[in-house]
């Protein structure tokens, strides 16, 4: 099979839906074209999927393989692209946007949308969100340049996206410490002393149950 991982094309998107050490085993058996610059919003050049047995191709090549590979959902212009009974593999939330449905169809493609495949108690196989805070928490390191094991880091919440930041300061043995609802208004002790902040409230739920406002920080 000729399988194609796609660049995401939404701006603020620099996810890439599967990483070089990932890939290896799958390029082992299959063809794997990765799209030019795939990897790069989260630092993974083109020569580590190379090095992993994958090639690096346009989005043309990408979209003519026989299963197309992505996080977000594509748009209508890479549907038509893809060939007749080829598979895409995404998020889909197809409920919610008809047109896309329509358009699938009329393209004749097989969809698996990820947010579908969910284990016997019904809970999602995959799950995005813990991923993005593990790569936010990397590039919070990066942009800090010191060595990690040295690091005060403290995370605002403690849902999926606080979890990835957690588990990625840990393995690299960065001091870790979690912030809940009580400390959030009393930030002026927790900020000095502070390498890393990470800010992984969800703004939608935060702060319903309790009467004060939630903090906003800003770069100083």
């Amino acid at each position: 099979m000729k399988i194609g991982i796609a660049k995401e094309s939404r701006g603020q998107e620099k996810r890439v839906i599967i990483q070089p050490p990932e890939i290896k085993r799958i390029a082992k058996r299959h063809e794997v074209i990765v799209e030019k610059g795939a990897g790069l919003g989260i630092d993974i050049p083109d020569e580590a999927y190379i090095k992993a047995g994958c090639k690096i191709g346009s989005r043309e090549k990408v979209y003519n393989c026989d299963l197309v590979v992505r996080i977000k959902e594509p748009n209508f212009e890479e549907i038509k692209m893809m060939r007749p009974g080829a598979i895409i593999m995404s998020m889909m939330h197809i409920r919610c946007q008809p047109e896309l449905d329509e358009v699938l169809h009329k393209q004749k493609l097989i969809v698996i949308p990820l947010e579908n495949l969910k284990d016997p108690v019904g809970r999602r196989k995959v799950e995005a969100v813990e991923d993005a805070g593990r790569i936010g928490m990397e590039y919070g390191f990066k942009l800090w340049g010191g060595d990690p094991a040295a690091a005060t880091v403290k995370i605002m919440g403690y849902g999926n996206i606080a979890m990835g930041a957690i588990r990625c300061a840990a393995r690299k043995f960065a001091k870790v410490e979690i912030l809940n609802k009580k400390n959030f208004l009393e930030m002026e002790k927790h900020i000095p002393c502070t390498d890393i902040l990470v800010d992984a409230i969800n703004r939608l739920t935060a702060g319903k149950s309790s009467k004060n406002p939630i903090l906003s920080l800003v770069r100083c």
